[in-house]
């Protein structure tokens, strides 16, 4: 077990590069670890992350970094500890990384920029070896910011005895996103470390200008860089006792005679030809409607791809709401799923359906004004609950509906389907 550390202070990085940074590694990897975050804020990050409170010190920022090597940090003398910048993805397997003996008793980077120099952003070192690093900076901190004009790493570099550097320890392992994986991500990378602007969101977001370039946004940081859903909405977890799906409740028979009826009225009074499914679930009760009777064009997309697989058909593929753009149609049907999604998360899926497609129809679900009695529109984490009315404060910023359907169900809080106009929205 390798204890993994990552720093977030101050507003400069949301709770999301905690929590996709921590699913990075736990999908790329089978070592077994700890993932620790070390804040001033705890909101948003994932109860699966050991948070730990930063002391309050006369410091701000990565000077925050050098005081990971003091012995008051939480670890067993000789346990190797690895920090990762929070502006980091780990796009390939880490294991063997993980798993580095750390002969020298430190690893860190060889500067993209200055080769000869070290560089902070990530590390491994084993506890209490690097002690003094810390203890030397506390002797007068104030001289020792001044005195390091390049931060952490250029006071690391001047007092650790000795490391060793990941890039000669993995070679063509671990590369700068400015300086290797614009456009493309290099086929042996396996962790990108960012530096400077574009930040991660910006990478796929939008063009930036700095003093050394100008970096266009890229699409594979977004197939990175996210928080895996597949726990929260692994196969079977939503059964609930009822045996005949493995999507839930929702998906039963008995609970979709509303939608069953709603979509081929809405197919055929707006003049649908192409239908977009996600998340399609087990498709227990869509399989029932026969889009090619209705002259429709059927895709689908699921999350999580061993439903994929079972579901076996070209046309059903995995996918994100959040990263994935959807296909150009004229209905998505995205029903059960925005109330299990954080507020930041459903932002991400409203931005891929108005912003990053044509998409003319969105047909969703929403709760009915009996869920006012239950915590309404609170904030979750992703894979919780929460009542969500969408007519509340304009929860989408999509406008007023053009219709609104019943979905009924056995649950205690009313269920609707709401029918968009993206159109109007853009």
């Amino acid at each position: 077990m390798i204890n993994v550390v990552c720093l977030k202070w101050g507003d400069k990085f949301s709770a999301d590069y905690v929590n996709n940074l921590f699913s990075g590694i736990e999908r790329n990897s089978t070592t077994p670890f700890k993932f620790h975050c070390f804040t001033d804020d705890f909101s948003g990050i994932l109860e699966n992350i050991t948070c730990h409170k930063l002391p309050e010190l006369d410091i701000t920022g990565w000077w925050y970094k050098l005081w990971l090597f003091s012995t008051e940090v939480p670890f067993e003398p000789g346990e190797r500890i690895m920090f990762f910048d929070l502006d980091t993805i780990v796009t390939g397997n880490i294991d063997d990384i993980l798993e580095y003996d750390c002969p020298a008793d430190l690893c860190g980077l060889r500067n993209f920029y200055h080769p000869t120099r070290f560089a902070s952003g990530l590390l491994m070192w084993r506890h209490g070896t690097q002690s003094h690093i810390w203890e030397n900076f506390l002797v007068d901190p104030a001289r020792a910011q001044a005195q390091s004009r390049d931060g952490d790493q250029e006071w690391t570099e001047n007092n650790a005895e000795r490391w060793t550097l990941w890039q000669e320890a993995f070679p063509d392992r671990i590369y700068s996103y400015k300086q290797s994986c614009v456009p493309d991500l290099p086929d042996t990378a396996d962790i990108v470390c960012y530096h400077g602007t574009p930040s991660i969101v910006q990478s796929f977001t939008e063009t930036v200008k700095n003093f050394d370039g100008s970096w266009p946004p890229t699409t594979w940081p977004k197939r990175h860089w996210r928080t895996d859903m597949q726990k929260q909405f692994w196969k079977g977890q939503w059964t609930g006792g009822y045996p005949e799906t493995v999507s839930g409740g929702g998906s039963t028979m008995a609970n979709t005679v509303g939608v069953r009826e709603v979509i081929p009225d809405v197919i055929k009074r707006y003049d649908i030809k192409t239908f977009f499914d996600a998340p399609t679930g087990d498709r227990n009760w869509i399989k029932t409607i026969d889009f090619d009777e209705l002259g429709v064009e059927y895709s689908g997309g699921e999350y999580v791809q061993e439903i994929v697989d079972d579901i076996g058909l070209d046309c059903v593929t995995q996918f994100d709401v959040r990263y994935d753009t959807p296909p150009d149609v004229d209905l998505w049907l995205c029903r059960d799923l925005l109330f299990h999604l954080s507020d930041d998360d459903v932002e991400l899926a409203m931005e891929n359906m108005v912003d990053d497609s044509k998409i003319k129809y969105l047909l969703v679900t929403s709760h009915g004004k009996n869920a006012r009695d239950h915590s309404l529109n609170r904030s979750i984490q992703t894979g919780d609950f929460r009542a969500l009315v969408l007519e509340d404060e304009n929860y989408l910023g999509l406008g007023e509906p053009l219709e609104v359907f019943e979905d009924p169900s056995d649950s205690p809080i009313d269920k609707l389907l709401m029918l968009f106009d993206l159109d109007k929205a853009r």
